[in-house]
């Protein structure tokens, strides 16, 4: 009997607006604590109070008594007040209720723009396949990126929908579907990303390459090498970069160093930063590049392989016996600006080389070394 006349009194409460905010906080508070559906009910109600601290407070009181508070709140998306509806979906969403029961007032929910986009994101958690096709349904709206988010959360059952959404005119649609497509990361994928690099839209064709790094597939090496050469918009070409760079084989490597060759200064700059973090992955395909018909793409790998210093030794050593001239002459070069002293007895082997270039270089590459020797 006493609990009963206290769930009253905390109704009566937190109903009685003229009572002060603080109170009804308290009471709000107070209410979460019971497990009795008649303090659902109360808080429910209470979800349209004109205060936000005790909006907050009812919320709190909600998620706190969990999995009692799921049906009543499910049934507030559909109030005709705006902010209870908001409230409801906060609830839904902060504190993490609700099942497979819930998707369908969820799914009615995503067409009052009040609540789109947090019912989106519950939908989103729950995973529910059956959200899949009003969630696509709604990328073409403002809240198209929570509905993407959500997507990404279902994962796997998306694919195929999201893959059917890269060919809506909207080009919003498509930019969202690449994106989420390159974080979910699944290799049916691929093949349609690949032929999105072609898009119309430059913003489609800037997350399709970022999709393509994400999901780090071989089979987009040689088709973004080829988008790297055509590709007229900068940050587009600077995606297609740190994609090859994201990829973990040697011919995405070596497309990188193409790059250090490009027009854009920034697309050089980014393939520079790839190659030395790539450290040692990146040193056969640098070296190479050093008798590269291109002179910025030689000058690139020299400055990246200065950058790298004891990782590049052994193999700029290995590089004084190369068949290019053009790449012995620069071996030497970077192995007198980086001193080691290692490179000083193949470098006297090299002052027998059969070029004059080679010679002199590997003669003012021991003098470099002899004098920093020397400090």
């Amino acid at each position: 009997m006493g609990e009963e006349r206290n769930v009253k009194s905390l109704m009566q409460v937190l109903k009685d607006k003229s009572q002060p905010y603080e109170e009804r906080m308290a009471a709000a508070a107070a209410l979460g604590e019971i497990a009795d559906k008649r303090s659902v009910e109360a808080l429910i109600q209470a979800l349209d109070d004109g205060s936000e601290s005790v909006q907050e407070k009812v919320r709190c009181a909600l998620i706190k008594l969990g999995p009692l508070s799921v049906e009543p709140v499910t049934h507030a998306l559909e109030s005709e007040r705006k902010r209870v509806r908001w409230n409801a979906a906060l609830v839904l969403r902060d504190g993490k209720l609700g099942d497979e029961r819930v998707v369908d007032p969820l799914i009615r929910a995503l067409g009052d723009e009040t609540v789109r986009s947090l019912s989106a994101q519950v939908l989103g958690r729950i995973g529910d396949p059956r959200a899949i096709e009003p969630l696509i349904n709604i990328l073409k709206s403002s809240d198209g990126h929570s509905a993407a988010d959500a997507l990404v959360n279902i994962g796997s059952p998306a694919v195929e929908p999201l893959i059917g959404a890269m060919k809506d005119k909207n080009w919003g649609v498509r930019d969202y579907a690449v994106e989420a497509l390159g974080k979910i990361g699944d290799s049916r994928a691929v093949d349609p990303l690949i032929k999105a690099l072609k898009d119309e839209n430059e913003y489609v064709r800037w997350k399709t390459a970022e999709a393509l790094g994400r999901i780090g597939d071989v089979r987009a090496i040689e088709p973004l090498t080829e988008a790297l050469e055509v590709e007229d918009k900068d940050f587009v070409r600077r995606a297609i970069v740190d994609a090859l760079g994201a990829m973990k084989d040697a011919n995405a490597i070596a497309s990188v160093v193409k790059g250090l060759g490009n027009i854009n200064h920034d697309v050089r700059e980014s393939a520079k930063r790839l190659l030395v973090n790539k450290g040692s992955e990146a040193v056969e395909s640098l070296v190479k590049a050093l008798g590269d018909f291109d002179r910025d793409i030689q000058n690139g790998a020299a400055e990246v392989l200065r950058k790298m210093e004891a990782l590049c030794i052994e193999s700029l050593i290995q590089a004084l016996s190369s068949e290019s001239r053009r790449v012995r002459v620069e071996a030497a070069w970077l192995l007198g600006e980086l001193g080691d002293k290692r490179a000083v007895e193949p470098l006297t082997q090299v002052l027998n080389d059969e070029d004059e270039e080679v010679r002199i270089t590997a003669d003012k590459a021991l003098k470099k070394i002899a004098i920093k020797a020397s400090r």
